[in-house]
């Protein structure tokens, strides 16, 4: 498993990386792959959703990348449609991206 998920977190910025993907890189099957999470508390999409959420919001607190669109963080970490992303950030985090960038913005 820990070799599942360091595959997931070194390919993340992937917008291919799918449970497909995963599992051809194992050489098992997408239905093993599932069996190996399910004694996890997330399925690999969730994981892969997780983390690629999870680095946006570290770049949106980043003061570094305050210049850029959230549009452009998001599918740089594989998230190429921005209402999804909004979606998930919020159902995430309880805050609209915009909104989390700027509670968590520094001067």
């Amino acid at each position: 498993m820990a070799a599942v998920k360091h595959f997931i977190l070194c390919n993340i910025a992937n917008p291919s990386l799918d449970p497909t993907l995963v599992a051809r890189a194992f050489h098992i099957s997408v239905r093993q792959l599932h069996r190996l999470f399910e004694e996890e508390e997330e399925t690999v999409g969730q994981e892969i959703r997780a983390r690629r959420i999870q680095r946006c919001a570290e770049e949106l607190r980043n003061p570094c990348h305050h210049h850029e669109k959230i549009s452009d963080i998001a599918a740089r970490w594989g998230i190429a449609d921005a209402s999804k992303f909004s979606r998930q950030f919020r159902s995430t985090y309880g805050v609209s991206p915009r909104d989390y960038r700027l509670d968590h913005h520094i001067c």
